[in-house]
């Protein structure tokens, strides 16, 4: 099974409009394989790739299995810390909502949310 690649120029998730309003393209891709509304629940990737939109690699899940699925994958760990060489990495690199060396960029790379390399920048440092 290949993953299909949204396309867009956003790093991580795409969005599309559904209705009036904007969903995620692998939202539309899923309830288009389906038939059925999220109705609250999250389309969850089976590949752990967020920029796939190919609709056997998705399923519905609730939060509880997102955040489980991020842990069993090692994308999601609270205690983890970034070590002194990515944080120099990230001082040194980080432009404000570049495609590469912004924060959703940096933090893909480096398998943190974007929040924890705000965080970095904006104090200088841990």
């Amino acid at each position: 099974m290949t993953c299909e690649d949204h396309g867009g120029k956003a790093p991580r998730y795409a969005a599309c409009r559904h209705n009036g309003r904007y969903i995620g393209k692998h939202v539309r891709a899923l309830m288009q394989k389906t038939g059925e509304s999220p109705n609250g629940r999250y389309a969850l990737h089976v590949c752990h790739n967020c920029r796939c939109i190919n609709p056997d690699h998705l399923y519905w899940g609730d939060q509880r299995r997102n955040i489980k699925d991020a842990v069993e994958a090692g994308r999601h760990d609270p205690s983890r810390k970034l070590t002194e060489q990515q944080v120099s990495y990230v001082l040194e690199n980080y432009k404000p909502y570049d495609r590469h060396t912004g924060g959703a960029a940096l933090g893909i790379q480096l398998n943190v949310c974007e929040q924890t390399i705000t965080k970095l920048v904006r104090n200088g440092g841990y």
